[in-house]
Formats: structure tokens, C-alpha cells, sequence
């Protein structure tokens, strides 16, 4: 999907009033899963996780892979 698609599949979720007006004026943010990897890699180590997407995460971290890919 390219990048202008994506930006107006994110702004029609993010700016529907329905999800808005349920929200109670809480912010809606649609985040691709990069964009959760890029703000979860700096943080991710070693030590075991406590949840299974910690562990996966973990796991992709140790494989080498990276965002820049």
C-alpha cells in the first residue's frame, strides 16, 4: 500500500466522528506495526519477557531485522 493510501486510510479512522463522539474526546491514533516497533526496539533486551508479544518482539529483535529493511 503506498504511503498516500495509507495516510488517507489513517485519516479516515482517525478523523470518523462516530469514533470520536465514543471516545469521549480521547485521541485516536492509528499506528502501523513499524511505527510500534520503532518506539518498542530502543527498550527491548535481554532479560524475559513478561508477555508473549514481548517475547516475539525479543525474538524479531535477535533475528537481526531491522526497520531500515
Amino acid at each position: 500500500m503506498g504511503t498516500v493510501a495509507a495516510g488517507r486510510i489513517r485519516a479516515a479512522w482517525q478523523d470518523n466522528a462516530t469514533f470520536r463522539e465514543n471516545l469521549g474526546g480521547n485521541p485516536i491514533e492509528i499506528l502501523t506495526f513499524g511505527d510500534m516497533l520503532k518506539e518498542l526496539f530502543p527498550s527491548i533486551d535481554t532479560t524475559p519477557a513478561s508477555s508473549e508479544v514481548g517475547r516475539v518482539l525479543q525474538l524479531i529483535k535477535a533475528s537481526g531485522w531491522s526497520l531500515d529493511k
